[in-house]
């Protein structure tokens, strides 16, 4: 909390003491160093030599000699930008000598908006800082297809295993992920996979998720018989893979924004150069930019947690336009500067708006974890939440729900939708009606395939489901792209 002195831990791997299978975790050496901020910039040369000392990159060596073998943690940028909580690397650590890879995927990432991809780097950037200051471990970034780089990578450094989130629900996400784990198999490489549920024992999980109830009160009722997932901490240490596989860096923000603008699709550019100048700017996107550093959620959480629902939105939602660049700020901006302008935003927000607004965005990149802020919500007010194992998705009070309560509804329905949407592709990929309300029958139109059904997340963090079919005759399929790109963009 005292943000004068940063407490900093070094751990040097005895390279005799590496096991195969489980490692054992022994060190050399730890030292606690209690330092003022103006000094870190000093002792970093040393951080630097105690990382990359020859008994730490000795280490890596022996465990890839002794059949651990470099372990990847593929970062695909869909709520896993992380280091607390974080699956992938807590396998990874206690496995071998980490390889984190992030591979910016034309296909996925530069369909992003401007807004989305701002965010993606924000988060990315903090966490290669934090990657290399704490562990000393290189983030290593290429350009490609995943299912073309990833195996590339794992060959040029010995990987034997590569932790990667489980499948997104978002279409490019979810192709790219299943075709660079297929080729991740064929190459040899064992796939480790993890998700971040709330839950853990619920006849819904992975392979299962079509036997979800269809209706939030029976879900509801089902979790109760499901135990809350503790949030893990960071990996107390990584081991660097020496030599670390090249990495092409992370671009600039600005250029990655310019060659998404010149990947995107002709329709979309036709569409964009076609439309007014009018900004389309949201609301907040400071805020929403801001959350997606290190440590800034998790910063909020306490926030709001402390300070309460109401002095956490006034604080943090006084603005809704950005400083003006000398253009008219969009319409959606002005409306809300217009609220905050009739009272403080505690007084104008929704119930449940200042957590989702703050939080929502940092969830979509993975920069904080669900279970994080489902821990805060029970652990921010004694006896508000029951036990670990009995707390359920609609924990709501007798007299309403609580701020706190608030808080936990920002991840819990954040869940079931998710969930509701694992449920409606496993549904449709098994050739049955994916239709959410009791499974009544769809008329009145020609659904199309099973594959035509499809998630995408407005905003980069609001989930919407769509379906296409054939628009019947005399339809003209580029026309209507060109419409609904020049309404959206």
């Amino acid at each position: 909390p005292n943000p004068t002195y940063n407490c900093i831990g070094f751990m040097v791997a005895a390279p005799h003491l590496v096991r195969p299978r489980p490692r054992l975790a022994n060190w050399l050496s730890s030292f606690l160093l209690l330092a003022p901020s103006r000094a870190l910039v000093a002792v970093r040369p040393f951080i630097h030599a105690v990382q990359h000392h020859p008994l730490r990159q000795r280490s890596s060596a022996a465990a890839a000699a002794d059949g651990a073998g470099a372990q990847l943690v593929w970062l695909t940028g869909a709520e896993d930008l992380r280091l607390s909580d974080h699956g992938g690397f807590e396998a990874a650590s206690a496995a071998g000598a980490v390889v984190p890879v992030f591979v910016l995927d034309p296909a996925v990432h530069l369909s992003y908006p401007p807004p989305r991809l701002r965010r993606l780097h924000r988060a990315l950037s903090s966490l290669e800082a934090a990657l290399s200051e704490e562990y000393g471990v290189t983030l290593v970034v290429r350009r490609g297809g995943a299912s073309a780089v990833l195996p590339q990578v794992a060959q040029e450094c010995g990987a034997t295993a590569c932790h990667v989130v489980a499948d997104d629900v978002e279409a490019p996400m979810r192709v790219s992920q299943r075709a660079a784990c297929a080729a991740l198999a064929d190459s040899g490489v064992a796939l480790r996979r993890w998700d971040g549920a709330l839950r853990s024992g619920c006849p819904w999980s992975g392979a299962a998720a079509a036997s979800l109830p269809p209706t939030f009160p029976e879900y509801a009722s089902a979790a109760r018989a499901c135990t809350l997932v503790a949030a893990a901490g960071a990996p107390k240490a990584l081991t660097p893979l020496e030599p670390c596989p090249t990495s092409e860096g992370l671009p600039g923000v600005e250029a990655l924004i310019a060659e998404a603008a010149v990947a995107a699709a002709p329709a979309v550019r036709d569409a964009a150069a076609r439309g007014s100048a009018a900004s389309t700017e949201q609301p907040f996107e400071e805020v929403a930019l801001a959350m997606c550093g290190r440590g800034a959620a998790s910063a909020a959480l306490r926030t709001y947690v402390v300070d309460g629902a109401a002095a956490f939105a006034d604080a943090t939602f006084s603005r809704a336009c950005p400083p003006s660049g000398g253009g008219s700020p969009s319409l959606h901006c002005a409306g809300h500067e217009r609220l905050l302008a009739g009272g403080p935003a505690s007084r104008v927000f929704a119930l449940r708006e200042a957590a989702t607004r703050a939080i929502g965005p940092a969830l979509a990149v993975g920069a904080v974890s669900a279970r994080e802020v489902r821990a805060a919500a029970r652990e921010g007010e004694p006896g508000y939440s029951r036990a670990a194992g009995e707390a359920p998705p609609d924990d709501a009070q007798l007299w309403g729900r609580s701020r706190l309560g608030a808080l936990a509804d920002v991840v819990e329905w954040r869940e079931w939708f998710t969930l509701l949407a694992h449920r409606s592709l496993a549904l449709r990929e098994a050739g049955e009606a994916g239709t959410a309300v009791a499974e009544r029958a769809q008329r009145g139109d020609a659904r199309a395939p099973p594959d035509e059904l499809a998630y995408w997340r407005w905003g980069g963090q609001y989930l919407t489901r769509y379906l296409r079919w054939e628009g019947g005759e005399g339809h003209d399929p580029a026309a209507s792209w060109r419409e609904m790109a020049r309404d959206h963009a």
